[in-house]
């Protein structure tokens, strides 16, 4: 911030929480490249129809600290293989709840899809929201496509 204070970072321009969880508004060296990027959660789908808060999904999102615009940009397509580097495991325990927990398994689906998309894999995740969709048992009931890609 020499010679001059600037503004590096405006929060309210992203639904970005308040940094009161662990691993929220913190910054980590995630490329080795000797600068921090800023890793916080997105708060756009909290109690999305109806879910509880401990059931929302939070994809993260990651900026970048460009020096030739002297700001913190939107970088999960750089960093998506941090985004989605527990997207395998995450992936079988949810299709181990699918008979055994159907609110965690709906919640986990819900999950990986949206950390997909913001990994900037929109296709993979729409295509595994889809498959598991069809899947479904009971009176299981997935969340509207419209009323997503509304918020996303």
């Amino acid at each position: 911030l020499k010679p001059t204070f600037r503004l590096l970072f405006r929060s309210r321009d992203f639904a970005i929480g308040d940094g009161g969880e662990i691993a929220e508004g913190t910054f980590q060296n995630l490329d080795k490249d000797k600068e921090l990027e800023l890793v916080d959660r997105n708060d756009s789908f909290l109690y999305f129809d109806d879910l509880a808060y401990v059931s929302s999904p939070r994809p993260l999102l990651i900026f970048d600290f460009n020096r030739n615009t002297g700001k913190f940009h939107l970088a999960n397509k750089k960093f998506s293989s941090f985004i989605l580097r527990e997207q395998n495991a995450l992936i079988e325990k949810t299709s181990k709840a699918r008979h055994t927990d159907s609110g965690r398994y709906l919640v986990n689906v819900f999950d990986i899809m949206l950390y997909y998309i913001y990994a900037g894999r929109e296709r993979n995740g729409w295509k595994y929201y889809r498959d598991e969709s069809i899947k479904k048992e009971r009176d299981w009931t997935f969340h509207d496509e419209a009323k997503i890609k509304a918020i996303k």
